[in-house]
């Protein structure tokens, strides 16, 4: 259900690099320009470029329910700074976002 899978898939023209994420129901190619499938001439770079897009994607910004993480709502931004200024702490902490 929730998987994580990289591999490299054999074609007739060489290897696909194939990446199954937790919110499709299959493993998918990497597309290379164009909107088609990229053919590998060798099973090690197919796999090692499955790979390195997972990692990507792991490591990138993960999101819950269309949302990216680290995103605040202004509303609830709103809310946050009305409960501070009524406890008497009015004071912002900047927070810096490196991507």
């Amino acid at each position: 259900m929730n998987e994580f899978r990289a591999f490299a898939a054999p074609v007739c023209a060489g290897w696909h690099a194939m990446i199954r994420l937790p919110a499709d129901a299959a493993a998918r190619p990497i597309m290379a320009d164009g909107g088609r499938p990229k053919v590998f001439p060798t099973e090690l770079e197919a796999h090692k470029e499955a790979t390195r897009h997972l990692e990507r994607y792991v490591n990138g910004n993960m999101r819950r329910d269309g949302a990216t993480l680290g995103e605040m709502d202004p509303d609830v931004e709103r809310v946050f700074a009305n409960f501070a200024k009524q406890r008497g702490r009015d004071r912002r902490i900047p927070v810096e976002v490196r991507r």
